[in-house]
């Protein structure tokens, strides 16, 4: 079926994740990629879907199926919509591989505001737009108008936040915390439910108060439909019917 009619099975695939109202919502939910300079994979497209609904999430992907695109995606489609700052905090090891995506695969304006240049290159942020791409160290020197507001804060590698978590909670402090966040990470959480939690609680903190006392069913499906508004994580072999041989 999957190969007659391209996505018949690959839907439902993705909706088994999800309790089926959710499911449903982030089926519907629209999604606006002109500017964005690719095609996306269904299940890419769907993981947009699912930031965008959502708002505050946690996308947890495997290694290799691309989460730095669909949060390009994201910000692309968000820019449709009328959305002007981003910012992307990750090691500084791939600063310049973000620019370079972004520049890539997305006609968003993006500048990196890291070393003797990043006083100049905030201000420059801030009055122009685009997307930020900078350093967990590098945003204690974030000041911003107490009107100010981003669009979406991407915080890559995200299960690192844990010894920097004050940073994440002063850019939201400093911009309120009516900004959109997406945090993202190739490890599985699901047995590291501590580091999980500590996510989950700068995130979407009502759920963190669900699944207190649920540590030790991790692997169970109630464990796992109470954190699906929050935290979705594919495998490659979950998706494999779209990926290159």
């Amino acid at each position: 079926l999957e190969e007659i009619v391209p996505g018949t099975a690959g839907q439902w695939r993705y909706r088994v994740w999800l309790p089926e109202n959710l499911a449903k919502e982030v089926q519907e939910e629209c999604f606006f990629p002109d500017g964005l300079l690719c095609d996306l994979r269904r299940y890419q497209e769907w993981g947009v879907k699912y930031i965008l609904h959502q708002k505050k999430a946690l996308l947890g992907d495997e290694m290799g199926l691309g989460k730095t695109i669909q949060a390009i995606a994201t910000m692309v489609s968000l820019r449709n919509t009328g959305a002007t700052h981003f910012i992307v905090i990750c090691p500084a090891s791939v600063i310049v591989n973000w620019c370079r995506e972004i520049q890539k695969f997305s006609k968003l304006r993006v500048i990196a505001v890291h070393g003797l240049s990043r006083e100049s290159a905030l201000k420059d942020w801030q009055r122009t737009g685009g997307v930020a791409v900078t350093t967990y160290e590098t945003t204690a020197y974030f000041k911003f108008p107490d009107n100010f507001t981003y669009s979406l804060l991407v915080v890559d590698e995200a299960h690192y936040i844990k010894i920097r978590a004050r940073t994440v909670r002063k850019i939201r402090g400093d911009c309120g915390a009516r900004g959109r966040l997406l945090f993202m990470t190739g490890t599985a959480l699901e047995n590291k439910v501590d580091e999980m939690i500590n996510l989950i609680k700068l995130l979407q903190p009502s759920i963190v108060m669900q699944i207190s006392g649920m540590k030790e069913l991790s692997s169970a499906p109630q464990f796992k439909e109470t954190v699906a508004p929050v935290y979705y994580r594919r495998r490659k072999e979950d998706v494999l019917t779209e990926l290159p041989e």
